[in-house]
């Protein structure tokens, strides 16, 4: 016995085959190039975006979101980077480098899992004073990692909202 598909399931298999096939036509025609490119991009955004982020819940961004920012913290964080990104412990390079450095790899985290480079940016700019801060006025880890998460939650909140 086969399975059953449901309907949904069937309708966005279509619309992914028509996809490729106007891919195809695109790419054989003498409009290949940047006209190509133009319909491709719109047709993928009014296509499968609009059903990939309707699929996506707030509970599944946030933890792609909390991941990525251990894995950029505790992973891709150096132990010279961690130490010297902190005013007046840095000997190899100024500090606000490693700071920077530090915060790019957050801001690029989220700018990938979001698809919004805006995002990027300020998650860059945030992680960077909250760790600056975090210097400054010394407190703790969970402090730190809660300001960090509480910033992730809006992140996935402004993206599902939006």
């Amino acid at each position: 016995m086969g399975t059953k598909k449901h309907p949904q399931a069937i309708t966005h298999q279509a619309e992914l085959s028509v996809l490729a096939l106007h891919a195809w036509r695109w790419s054989r025609s003498r409009h290949a190039g940047r006209f190509w490119l133009i319909r491709h991009r719109a047709y993928c955004r009014s296509v499968t975006n609009r059903r990939c982020l309707a699929a996506i819940t707030l509970t599944d961004l946030l933890i792609s979101l909390v991941l990525a920012h251990l894995v950029c913290d505790f992973t891709l964080q150096s132990d010279r980077m961690a130490l010297e990104k902190v005013p007046g412990n840095d000997v190899t390079l100024n500090w606000r480098w490693w700071l920077i450095a530090h915060s790019a790899t957050h801001g690029l985290a989220v700018a990938l899992i979001t698809g919004i480079p805006l995002l990027g940016l300020a998650e860059l700019i945030l992680h960077a004073i909250i760790d600056w801060l975090k210097s400054c006025l010394r407190f703790s880890l969970a402090c730190d990692q809660a300001l960090h998460f509480a910033c992730k939650l809006v992140w996935a909140s402004l993206v599902i909202l939006l």
